[in-house]
């Protein structure tokens, strides 16, 4: 299932998309008002908001059977396809030099997303949000995205990640086994620095986490451009207000297509 409807695309950029089922083996170069892409991969240009700048109904994530879908609607039919049991990124903690700050980063993320499920009357998806957060110092402190990547493809093979999913379709690729979330000392360091501020500037602004495609490789065949800075790092900083449910929503089953149509580099945010 390939994603409907894009956020905004950036610089021209290049990369290879290798290494997810049916993925395009072609490279795609994306740009402002120009979009060349490879065989069977869907590309627009409209542009997609954040969900802080939509209102409690009209948060338009998709299109299914004739009519635009919200980002609720897009979890639930994901995880009915399979008949998924919870949803929500799996996040590794990556770095321990201040429980406080961190404490803050979960609190935060709880309530932004309980508060938004609960004003748009979702809460049997409230019931079905698991917080799954991997904290093991000894192999997590200053991990790098690549080493999370591993982490997380073992447990995405792991019979607890199977056990999720109880429909016909053997370990599907849902959101959840597609993407996690790397929380190093950086992304801990922009919520608590940009949080402080913008308590005194009345902003939306409150930092942000990295967003890890699960299935990234290099491919041999579209080399990284040295001098391309938008070129493909395999994750993605993803603003911490956007996290759940807008970017889960967002990638959802799609997953690759929605990802490398919206790619921004580090040091840019999507938000």
């Amino acid at each position: 299932m390939w994603p409907r409807q894009f956020l905004q695309i950036g610089r021209v950029r290049s990369f290879g998309v290798k290494g997810l089922p049916g993925a395009p083996k072609s490279c795609l170069k994306v740009n402002h008002h120009i979009c060349r892409r490879g065989p069977n991969l869907p590309i627009s240009i409209n542009s997609l908001r954040s969900r802080r700048a939509f209102t409690t109904t009209s948060a338009v994530m998709g299109y299914r059977n004739g009519r635009r879908t919200t980002e609720i609607e897009d979890i639930q039919y994901e995880m009915e396809q399979v008949n998924q049991t919870k949803w929500g990124y799996v996040i590794y903690r990556c770095t321990y030099s201040d429980d406080e700050a961190w404490n803050s980063l979960i609190e935060f993320l709880k309530t932004d997303t309980r508060e938004w499920l609960k004003e748009n009357n979702a809460l049997d998806l409230a019931e079905k949000l698991d917080w799954k957060i991997v904290s093991d110092p000894q192999v997590l402190d200053r991990a790098s995205t690549d080493q999370v990547r591993r982490l997380f493809a073992e447990w995405v093979g792991s019979e607890e990640a199977r056990a999720e999913q109880t429909g016909a379709i053997y370990n599907a690729i849902t959101t959840r086994q597609h993407f996690c979330v790397h929380v190093d000392a950086a992304a801990l360091d922009s919520f608590v620095n940009r949080k402080i501020r913008n308590q005194k500037s009345g902003t939306w602004d409150y930092g942000w986490v990295n967003v890890v495609d699960g299935f990234w490789e290099v491919d041999p065949d579209c080399p990284p451009d040295e001098d391309d800075r938008l070129s493909n790092a395999g994750h993605m900083r993803v603003a911490v207000d956007s996290l759940l449910p807008s970017s889960y929503a967002y990638f959802d089953g799609s997953g690759q297509g929605a990802w490398y149509a919206v790619y921004e580099p580090p040091p840019f945010v999507w938000a």
